[in-house]
């Protein structure tokens, strides 16, 4: 099972110090998505956010929602 977080480029190198100190980097790997710059997101099993939706009015959670939700296998 292998996992992925992703955040900012700006963010990214934090992140995989932080798996590293944890000895995580054999399940979880960092990599650089913007969702307003990136078309799609890497598929996936699962998607959760965290600190994500809050910041944003209906329209871009929406479009942030849906980019997620067409990562997932067919159905969600």
């Amino acid at each position: 099972m292998r996992f992925l977080t992703a955040d900012l480029p700006k963010v990214k190198d934090f992140t995989t110090q932080r798996i590293e100190s944890a000895g995580a980097s054999e399940v979880v790997s960092a990599i650089v998505v913007d969702f307003f710059k990136d078309e799609t997101f890497p598929s996936a099993d699962i998607i959760t956010t965290g600190n994500i939706l809050h910041d944003w009015g209906e329209d871009t959670k929406r479009m942030i929602m849906t980019k997620a939700f067409n990562a997932l296998p067919k159905g969600g």
